[in-house]
Protein backbone atom coordinates (compact mmCIF):
# COMPACT_ATOMS: atom_id res chain seq x y z
CA UNK A 1 0.00 0.00 0.00
CA UNK A 2 1.27 3.02 -0.77
CA UNK A 3 2.01 5.86 1.84
CA UNK A 4 -1.04 8.47 0.01
CA UNK A 5 -3.31 5.55 0.85
CA UNK A 6 -2.39 5.14 4.22
CA UNK A 7 -2.13 8.61 4.49
CA UNK A 8 -5.82 9.10 2.99
CA UNK A 9 -6.98 5.76 5.67
CA UNK A 10 -5.55 7.21 8.51
CA UNK A 11 -7.69 10.61 7.76
CA UNK A 12 -10.77 9.13 7.42
CA UNK A 13 -10.77 7.10 10.73
CA UNK A 14 -9.71 9.99 12.29
CA UNK A 15 -12.14 12.22 11.21
CA UNK A 16 -15.30 10.01 11.19
CA UNK A 17 -15.17 9.18 14.66
CA UNK A 18 -14.76 12.73 15.18
CA UNK A 19 -17.21 13.90 13.15
CA UNK A 20 -20.04 11.42 14.97
CA UNK A 21 -18.47 12.24 18.49
CA UNK A 22 -19.10 16.53 17.72
CA UNK A 23 -22.37 14.97 17.09
CA UNK A 24 -22.92 13.25 20.13
CA UNK A 25 -22.16 16.70 21.64
CA UNK A 26 -24.31 18.71 19.79
CA UNK A 27 -26.92 16.52 20.38
CA UNK A 28 -26.48 16.41 24.02
CA UNK A 29 -26.68 20.08 24.02
CA UNK A 30 -29.67 20.41 22.32
CA UNK A 31 -31.40 18.31 24.81
CA UNK A 32 -29.99 19.92 27.65
CA UNK A 33 -31.79 23.23 26.29
CA UNK A 34 -35.26 21.17 25.65
CA UNK A 35 -34.80 19.95 29.22
CA UNK A 36 -34.55 23.22 30.29
CA UNK A 37 -37.25 25.15 28.24
CA UNK A 38 -39.63 22.50 29.69
CA UNK A 39 -38.83 22.72 33.12
CA UNK A 40 -39.09 26.36 32.43
CA UNK A 41 -42.95 25.77 31.26
CA UNK A 42 -44.02 23.40 33.96
CA UNK A 43 -43.12 24.90 36.32
CA UNK A 44 -44.84 28.22 35.14
CA UNK A 45 -47.95 26.43 34.21
CA UNK A 46 -47.92 25.00 37.91
CA UNK A 47 -47.64 28.70 39.49
CA UNK A 48 -50.38 29.39 37.11
CA UNK A 49 -52.46 26.77 38.26
CA UNK A 50 -51.77 27.20 41.97
CA UNK A 51 -53.10 31.01 41.06
CA UNK A 52 -56.29 29.38 39.28
CA UNK A 53 -57.06 27.23 41.69
CA UNK A 54 -57.17 30.43 44.16
CA UNK A 55 -59.89 32.26 42.15
CA UNK A 56 -61.81 29.31 40.97
CA UNK A 57 -62.05 29.19 44.73
CA UNK A 58 -63.02 32.80 45.40
CA UNK A 59 -65.32 32.60 42.39
CA UNK A 60 -67.55 29.57 43.95
CA UNK A 61 -67.78 31.45 47.19
CA UNK A 62 -68.70 34.81 45.65
CA UNK A 63 -70.85 33.33 43.28
CA UNK A 64 -72.46 30.96 45.90
CA UNK A 65 -73.31 33.61 48.24
CA UNK A 66 -74.81 36.36 45.35
CA UNK A 67 -71.72 38.36 45.64
CA UNK A 68 -72.14 39.14 49.41
CA UNK A 69 -68.48 37.21 50.02
CA UNK A 70 -65.31 37.57 48.65
CA UNK A 71 -65.56 40.82 46.47
CA UNK A 72 -63.23 42.38 47.73
CA UNK A 73 -60.67 39.08 47.26
CA UNK A 74 -61.97 38.12 44.03
CA UNK A 75 -59.85 41.14 42.18
CA UNK A 76 -56.63 40.24 43.80
CA UNK A 77 -57.06 36.18 42.79
CA UNK A 78 -57.86 37.72 39.03
CA UNK A 79 -54.59 40.46 38.52
CA UNK A 80 -52.51 37.44 40.29
CA UNK A 81 -53.57 34.87 37.61
CA UNK A 82 -53.83 36.90 34.89
CA UNK A 83 -49.92 38.10 35.38
CA UNK A 84 -49.22 34.35 35.49
CA UNK A 85 -51.62 33.45 31.99
CA UNK A 86 -49.52 36.22 30.02
CA UNK A 87 -46.43 34.54 31.19
CA UNK A 88 -47.30 31.09 30.12
CA UNK A 89 -49.07 32.28 26.92
CA UNK A 90 -45.96 33.80 26.00
CA UNK A 91 -44.06 30.38 26.34
CA UNK A 92 -46.64 28.75 25.06
CA UNK A 93 -46.88 30.73 21.68
CA UNK A 94 -43.16 30.27 20.95
CA UNK A 95 -42.31 26.55 22.40
CA UNK A 96 -41.81 25.21 18.58
CA UNK A 97 -39.68 27.76 17.96
CA UNK A 98 -37.43 26.63 20.49
CA UNK A 99 -37.75 22.80 20.63
CA UNK A 100 -37.19 20.92 17.49
CA UNK A 101 -40.60 20.39 16.04
CA UNK A 102 -39.66 16.74 14.42
CA UNK A 103 -38.02 16.01 18.10
CA UNK A 104 -41.58 15.91 19.97
CA UNK A 105 -44.99 13.88 19.34
CA UNK A 106 -47.62 15.32 17.64
CA UNK A 107 -50.02 15.16 21.14
CA UNK A 108 -47.73 17.59 22.80
CA UNK A 109 -48.25 20.25 20.41
CA UNK A 110 -51.94 18.96 20.47
CA UNK A 111 -52.28 19.64 24.22
CA UNK A 112 -50.48 23.11 23.53
CA UNK A 113 -53.38 23.88 21.26
CA UNK A 114 -55.95 22.80 23.52
CA UNK A 115 -54.15 24.95 26.36
CA UNK A 116 -54.57 27.86 24.12
CA UNK A 117 -58.28 27.45 23.77
CA UNK A 118 -58.61 27.26 27.32
CA UNK A 119 -56.61 30.42 28.43
CA UNK A 120 -58.36 31.97 25.67
CA UNK A 121 -62.04 31.18 27.42
CA UNK A 122 -60.96 32.89 30.85
CA UNK A 123 -61.77 36.62 30.12
CA UNK A 124 -65.73 35.49 29.57
CA UNK A 125 -66.10 33.10 32.33
CA UNK A 126 -64.70 35.77 34.65
CA UNK A 127 -66.97 38.46 33.17
CA UNK A 128 -70.27 35.57 34.07
CA UNK A 129 -68.35 35.10 37.49
CA UNK A 130 -68.69 39.19 37.89
CA UNK A 131 -72.21 39.71 36.76
CA UNK A 132 -73.61 36.59 38.71
CA UNK A 133 -74.59 34.73 35.53
CA UNK A 134 -72.94 31.53 36.41
CA UNK A 135 -74.04 28.77 38.82
CA UNK A 136 -71.19 27.99 41.40
CA UNK A 137 -70.97 25.00 40.26
CA UNK A 138 -70.95 25.82 36.48
CA UNK A 139 -67.59 28.19 37.49
CA UNK A 140 -66.06 25.38 39.14
CA UNK A 141 -66.60 23.60 36.46
CA UNK A 142 -65.13 25.52 33.83
CA UNK A 143 -61.83 26.78 35.98
CA UNK A 144 -61.14 23.26 36.34
CA UNK A 145 -61.22 22.15 32.71
CA UNK A 146 -58.84 25.03 32.43
CA UNK A 147 -56.63 23.52 34.69
CA UNK A 148 -57.47 19.87 33.50
CA UNK A 149 -55.84 21.29 29.72
CA UNK A 150 -52.61 22.99 31.54
CA UNK A 151 -51.78 19.51 33.59
CA UNK A 152 -51.71 18.04 30.54
CA UNK A 153 -49.33 19.82 28.76
CA UNK A 154 -47.11 19.13 32.37
CA UNK A 155 -47.74 15.42 31.60
CA UNK A 156 -46.88 15.38 28.10
CA UNK A 157 -43.48 17.29 28.78
CA UNK A 158 -43.00 15.10 31.69
CA UNK A 159 -43.21 12.05 29.24
CA UNK A 160 -41.05 13.06 26.67
CA UNK A 161 -38.10 14.48 28.72
CA UNK A 162 -35.41 12.89 27.78
CA UNK A 163 -33.09 12.56 30.69
CA UNK A 164 -33.93 10.16 33.11
CA UNK A 165 -33.22 11.70 36.31
CA UNK A 166 -35.25 15.21 34.84
CA UNK A 167 -38.64 12.32 33.66
CA UNK A 168 -38.56 11.66 36.99
CA UNK A 169 -38.65 14.88 38.77
CA UNK A 170 -41.14 15.86 36.31
CA UNK A 171 -43.58 13.34 36.79
CA UNK A 172 -43.40 13.96 40.52
CA UNK A 173 -44.08 17.46 39.95
CA UNK A 174 -47.18 17.22 38.01
CA UNK A 175 -48.43 14.22 39.79
CA UNK A 176 -48.32 16.42 43.31
CA UNK A 177 -49.52 19.23 40.95
CA UNK A 178 -52.58 17.01 39.96
CA UNK A 179 -53.30 15.81 43.74
CA UNK A 180 -53.25 19.45 44.62
CA UNK A 181 -55.79 19.92 41.97
CA UNK A 182 -58.07 17.61 43.36
CA UNK A 183 -57.60 18.91 46.28
CA UNK A 184 -58.81 22.24 44.93
CA UNK A 185 -62.02 20.86 43.54
CA UNK A 186 -62.89 19.73 46.94
CA UNK A 187 -62.22 22.56 48.41
CA UNK A 188 -64.31 24.87 45.78
CA UNK A 189 -67.25 22.30 45.82
CA UNK A 190 -67.37 22.29 49.76
CA UNK A 191 -67.00 25.89 49.43
CA UNK A 192 -69.83 26.78 47.35
CA UNK A 193 -71.71 24.78 48.93
CA UNK A 194 -71.83 25.75 52.23
CA UNK A 195 -71.70 29.37 50.79
CA UNK A 196 -75.36 28.22 48.91
CA UNK A 197 -76.39 26.81 52.42
CA UNK A 198 -77.08 22.88 50.77
CA UNK A 199 -74.59 20.23 51.18
CA UNK A 200 -76.34 17.39 48.96
CA UNK A 201 -75.79 14.04 48.22
CA UNK A 202 -73.97 14.70 45.05
CA UNK A 203 -71.57 16.95 46.92
CA UNK A 204 -70.66 14.28 49.37
CA UNK A 205 -70.26 11.79 46.44
CA UNK A 206 -68.13 14.29 44.44
CA UNK A 207 -66.28 14.96 48.06
CA UNK A 208 -65.37 10.85 48.39
CA UNK A 209 -64.38 10.55 44.57
CA UNK A 210 -61.92 14.09 45.15
CA UNK A 211 -60.49 12.40 48.20
CA UNK A 212 -59.41 8.93 46.63
CA UNK A 213 -57.97 10.42 43.53
CA UNK A 214 -56.09 12.56 45.71
CA UNK A 215 -54.38 9.82 47.08
CA UNK A 216 -53.75 8.31 43.92
CA UNK A 217 -51.82 11.08 43.10
CA UNK A 218 -49.84 11.98 45.78
CA UNK A 219 -49.10 8.05 45.83
CA UNK A 220 -47.24 8.59 42.09
CA UNK A 221 -45.85 11.68 43.65
CA UNK A 222 -44.27 9.69 46.72
CA UNK A 223 -42.71 7.06 44.10
CA UNK A 224 -41.16 9.26 41.71
CA UNK A 225 -39.70 12.29 43.99
CA UNK A 226 -36.39 12.42 45.46
CA UNK A 227 -36.46 11.24 49.34
CA UNK A 228 -36.15 14.84 50.54
CA UNK A 229 -39.15 15.93 49.09
CA UNK A 230 -41.15 12.53 50.55
CA UNK A 231 -40.28 13.11 53.94
CA UNK A 232 -41.43 16.75 53.72
CA UNK A 233 -44.69 15.50 52.34
CA UNK A 234 -45.07 12.49 54.79
CA UNK A 235 -43.98 15.32 57.80
CA UNK A 236 -46.80 17.99 56.43
CA UNK A 237 -49.49 14.76 55.93
CA UNK A 238 -49.13 14.41 60.09
CA UNK A 239 -48.90 17.52 61.02
CA UNK A 240 -51.24 18.97 63.36
CA UNK A 241 -52.92 21.44 60.06
CA UNK A 242 -53.82 18.60 58.46
CA UNK A 243 -55.10 16.89 61.06
CA UNK A 244 -57.57 19.69 61.69
CA UNK A 245 -58.14 19.50 57.87
CA UNK A 246 -59.03 15.98 58.09
CA UNK A 247 -61.20 16.42 61.08
CA UNK A 248 -63.42 18.80 58.60
CA UNK A 249 -63.94 17.17 55.83
CA UNK A 250 -65.29 14.09 58.36
CA UNK A 251 -67.16 16.51 59.94
CA UNK A 252 -69.07 17.64 56.18
CA UNK A 253 -69.39 13.95 55.04
CA UNK A 254 -70.88 13.23 58.13
CA UNK A 255 -73.62 16.15 57.71
CA UNK A 256 -77.19 14.98 56.85
CA UNK A 257 -78.02 15.88 52.99
CA UNK A 258 -80.00 19.12 53.05
CA UNK A 259 -81.62 17.59 49.93
CA UNK A 260 -83.39 14.53 52.18
CA UNK A 261 -81.81 12.06 50.47
CA UNK A 262 -80.35 8.93 52.16
CA UNK A 263 -77.03 8.99 53.15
Amino acid sequence: MSRRNIQNDETAADTLPARFLRSARLRRARDLKHLSLLCKLVKGISELIHALQKERGASSIYLGSNGMHFADRLPARIADSRGLERWVHDHLEHVDEKLDPMSFSARFYTRVAFAFHALDSLPGTREQVSTLALAPQDAVKMFTEVIALLLAVGFEAADIAADPQTSRALIALVNFAQGKEYAGQERATVGAALSCGRFDTADRRHMQHLEAAQQRAFKIFTEFADPPHVAAFLELGSSPDSAQFKHMRSAALEQQPSDGAPR
